[in-house]
């Protein structure tokens, strides 16, 4: 049987920077790395390290993690 993943505690949204909040609400709609560039007028390597740095600070090693925080701390809406 497989362990839940971690999710970090919904309060850690508002440790995020208003950036990193749009790219996490990009990745939670289900955009991809290039999409988000276009979207947000930045390369997609700055995509990818805002997602990574997230990732990092959240103890989230999964994309679809980074979706399930962003929808409980109500950065998104399913």
């Amino acid at each position: 049987m497989m362990k839940p993943p971690y999710i970090p505690p919904p309060e850690m949204a508002k440790k995020l920077t208003p950036t990193e909040r749009l790219v996490l609400q990009r990745v939670a709609d289900g955009f991809t790395d290039d999409q988000i560039a276009l979207i947000l007028s930045r390369s997609r390597a700055t995509v990818r390290y805002h997602i990574n740095d997230l990732k990092r600070f959240l103890g989230i090693s999964r994309r679809e993690v980074l979706v399930r925080f962003a929808v409980r701390a109500r950065l998104v809406e399913l």
